[in-house]
């Protein structure tokens, strides 16, 4: 979950960083702050103010909400469209630096990728290997034929 102050947002502007978030599999809601103020004391999130203009960014991946909304920021240029207020992972909140830190992580698709092929490294050259000494052998064969021919 991601906090952002829209003040300086219109409604057609948050409507287009909806669509495009939503391409993302990223949700952008607007609630008000007594409602969010009521689950969040539910919830136990005591130190999270929501004393302004919020919306609410949701997703599966936090490192792909973070990446979406600091690279909306940095194509929207130096006035910026929103500030980054804070995040909520894992229970724990999270800076708004802290938030730009996690967007220069690599994401869990990327993490995954990554750890399959180095579990998959060794089997590899393990095939490779083998492989290799079955070429090693026919090529003896073939050495072995021609020297009985000659």
């Amino acid at each position: 979950l991601l906090v952002l102050d829209y003040s300086k947002l219109g409604a057609n502007k948050l409507n287009n960083i909806r669509k495009d978030f939503k391409k993302s599999e990223i949700s952008v809601k607007v609630v008000k702050n007594s409602t969010v103020e009521f689950i969040f004391k539910k919830l136990g999130y005591d130190n999270c103010n929501v004393d302004k203009m919020n919306a609410f960014v949701f997703g599966d991946d936090p490192v792909v909400l973070a990446k979406k909304v600091v690279e909306v920021q940095k194509k929207e240029g130096a006035l910026g469209v929103f500030d980054i207020r804070y995040a909520v992972i894992d229970r724990k909140r999270a800076t708004k630096e802290q938030v730009k830190v996690l967007s220069t992580l690599p994401n869990r698709n990327d993490l995954t990728a990554a750890l399959l092929s180095t579990m998959n490294a060794p089997l590899t050259s393990f095939v490779m290997l083998i492989n290799e000494l079955n070429t090693k052998f026919v090529r003896l064969l073939d050495v072995y034929k021609n020297s009985k021919s000659s």
